[in-house]
């Protein structure tokens, strides 16, 4: 199968890193940038051990650090090349559970085998805080390679500090830099140390300001990839629009937003399911992404409803949250209240993962252990799971490939705006998706052009105007992202990172829409979901929603353009 040209160039990078042994071994945190959906994991699992196992036939160890459980326990050691496959024992520990588990698999120094170890960033520093992290890096340190996935999170600012955190992440903290100098630790000892993220921080590319300078531990390797590059090998953006978010009120800033993400979802699935009477592999059904803030956040929808619960400076939190706006929304489009289509994922203390039904009732909702259940029934075409909320869960590690709507629920407000994380989230929305499930990432290498070859010769009753019409329509996602009513710059992160999305890290519809036609001489003849121009206008003191497009359609033209801008 063919890899596509940011995939190539990623793993370009990577192996002339390590064939340079001396800059390999340097006490540096190497770091390599590239986009959402490139490839990233995929390397780590398919290419990188077999890349490093020929420079160096006497590894032993190779330590995936990982931010998240979803993260480190996605697989991605189970997919090694030939001729290495037999040689690789792929193992996840989970957090710090594993940790006598962890230490045993480092008395196997004798072993044939080379153990792909994939564990959080927590797992790592109990480790480390055992008093045997010294010891057993001076043992391992000549056979041992460590990747950090996703390098933005816990290191992306190496240096301890208020002020080195705030100039990086844009918060200020009395931060420790702890997992950083354990890694920086390691790379003196052993310099074999890379790391991963589409996002690079401040202190990666060594940015200043007049008055900070950064310690110079890391290393930048390559460059993000060419847009270009990206076209065939992730989701297009479409639709990007704003809503008004107001403080102290967020719930009914966002719920038009949350039905409108909904409704879209469902008039795709409506042309999915036309498309699928010419090809029976269509998978029909779209899932959305929407984000929350926390209860007692000022600028952040919650999760679900507070029940008068009340903050601590006496004002009552919202009646509702995220998890009733969807639920009362599909209840109106005619859904039973017992069908379970909410997921929801927070970290263990805050409720963990969950699914819940359509009735408001907080009882009636299940625990589930692990994402992958979640993902699993996401994807399932005959399951009803459609929507995912999520609280600081979506940075990482999320990568379900029938996202095609996302609402973000909150506002950031940095000291200053660094857009990583919001980018991050956005990304997760990247995934290809040629309309047929997950086969474009199991048989076609997540390469839409492998995926146009090849899938017609595989079912030969599909035409290539059926392909065409079925990516048009599932390879695409809208966001919708607030804005505040306050006029801080600071409170502006969604807007400038959707800025930088587009110009650095996706496509838009129509370039992609163009692309396709490009390689296939195929113009689409699925008539795409109509832009919907509908806006928030002040009114009486309220904000409502007009749909311009309503208005222009109404407009017959009098010589002079009254008529347009006079909609309230």
């Amino acid at each position: 199968m063919k890899e596509t040209k940011a995939y190539l160039a990623l793993k370009n990078d990577v192996k002339n890193l390590i064939k340079d042994k001396d800059r390999f071994n340097t006490h540096k945190i190497k770091i390599f940038p590239k986009q959402m959906s490139v490839g990233k994991s995929h390397l780590q699992g398919k290419d990188l051990p077999q890349m490093l196992l020929q420079s160096y036939p006497d590894l032993k160890y190779i330590f995936r650090i990982c931010p998240t459980n979803e993260v480190a326990g996605d697989g991605t050691f189970e997919n090694v090349e030939e001729p290495f496959r037999d040689l690789v024992l792929p193992k996840f520990s989970a957090d710090c559970k594993g940790q006598r588990e962890f230490e045993n698999y480092l008395k196997n120094l004798d072993s044939q085998k080379i153990f792909c170890l994939s564990f959080t960033h927590q797992l790592f520093n109990v480790w480390s805080k055992s008093g045997k992290f010294e010891t057993l890096l001076e043992r391992i340190k000549n056979k041992a390679v460590l990747i950090i996935e996703e390098a933005h999170q816990f290191v992306g600012c190496g240096d301890e500090g208020r002020d080195a955190y705030q100039y990086t992440s844009g918060y200020a903290s009395p931060y420790t830099a702890e997992t950083a100098k354990r890694i920086l630790q390691w790379a003196k000892l052993n310099g074999k140390v890379i790391g991963f993220t589409a996002t690079p921080t401040k202190h990666h590319n060594q940015e200043i300001n007049m008055t900070y300078k950064y310690t110079e531990m890391y290393e930048v390797v390559g460059d993000l990839a060419p847009l270009e590059d990206l076209i065939g090998a992730q989701a297009w953006l479409r639709k990007e629009k704003f809503y008004n978010l107001e403080k102290y009120n967020p719930v009914p800033s966002v719920t038009p937003s949350v039905e409108e993400a909904i409704n879209s979802l469902f008039s795709r699935e409506n042309q999915l399911r036309e498309l699928k009477e010419k090809d029976p592999n269509i998978k029909t059904k779209l899932t959305g992404l929407f984000t929350c803030g926390t209860k007692s956040g000022v600028w952040g929808t919650p999760i679900h409803s507070s029940y008068g619960a009340k903050k601590k400076n006496g004002t009552l939190l919202p009646e509702k949250g995220m998890v009733e706006i969807i639920s009362n929304h599909l209840r109106e489009l005619g859904y039973d209240e017992s069908t379970q289509m909410i997921a929801t994922l927070q970290e263990e203390g805050s409720g963990g993962n969950r699914i819940w039904d359509l009735s408001d009732n907080p009882s009636h909702c299940e625990s589930v252990q692990t994402f992958e259940e979640v993902l699993l029934r996401l994807l399932d075409e005959n399951d009803e799971l459609r929507y995912l909320i999520v609280v600081n869960r979506a940075r990482s590690g999320i990568s379900v490939n029938n996202l095609g709507a996302m609402v973000v629920g909150g506002i950031r407000e940095p000291q200053f705006i660094r857009e990583n994380i919001p980018v991050q989230v956005y990304g997760r929305m990247a995934r290809l998706n040629a309309g047929t499930g997950t086969r474009i990432m199991t048989q076609y290498s997540n390469n839409l052009e492998n995926y146009i070859e090849t899938y017609p010769l595989h079912n030969p009753h599909v035409t290539l105007n059926t392909i065409v019409d079925t990516i048009l329509v599932s390879n695409y996602f809208d966001v919708w992202y607030p804005r505040s009513t306050d006029g801080k710059d600071t409170t502006e992160t969604w807007k400038e990172s959707m800025t930088s999305l587009k110009k650095y890290y996706v496509n838009n519809f129509e370039d992609g829409k163009e692309w396709l036609q490009e390689i296939t001489g195929v113009e689409g003849t699925m008539d795409i979901v109509p832009f919907d121009l509908s806006i928030q206008v002040p009114c009486n003191g309220k904000m409502i929603n007009v749909n311009l497009e309503d208005k222009l359609t109404e407009w017959k033209g009098d010589g002079t353009l009254d008529r347009f801008f006079n909609l309230v």
